[in-house]
């Protein structure tokens, strides 16, 4: 049985674009345990740090677990759970928009298929 990791995760940009930040709460409720882990970018956009804060929250994983990903944001609901299983690169098709969102998408592709092993739940 895996372990099951609750994931919180926000981002932020003021203006947008502009300088912006992310953070990341991952619970293990069996342990009893909690780790925050928050970043900043000086040039940046509020979509790519809402990504960006649950890539680095997947990407903190050591083993493969079962996660509970929780956000505010639409666009990193769709990108981490969705997306990937939708517009998967190898199947040959372009993702759409800027291209730093395209790489945050890729970080989210791998993140997601990495870390929880394809398995988790975004609300």
């Amino acid at each position: 049985m895996k372990p099951k990791v609750i994931i919180y995760c926000d981002g932020a940009c003021s203006p947008n674009p502009g300088i912006g930040g992310w953070a990341a709460l991952l619970i293990s409720p069996k342990q009893g345990k909690e780790k925050v882990f928050t970043g900043a970018e000086a040039d940046t956009t509020n979509n790519r740090m809402e990504l960006t804060a649950a890539i680095k929250g997947l990407e903190a994983l050591k083993v493969p677990c079962e996660v509970d990903i929780h956000t505010d944001s639409q666009y990193s609901d769709l990108a981490t759970y969705e997306q990937p299983l939708r517009y998967a690169e190898r199947e040959g098709r372009a993702r759409r928009g800027p291209s730093h969102l395209r790489a945050a998408g890729a970080g989210a592709d791998a993140a997601v298929v990495a870390a929880a092993d394809g398995v988790g739940n975004v609300t």
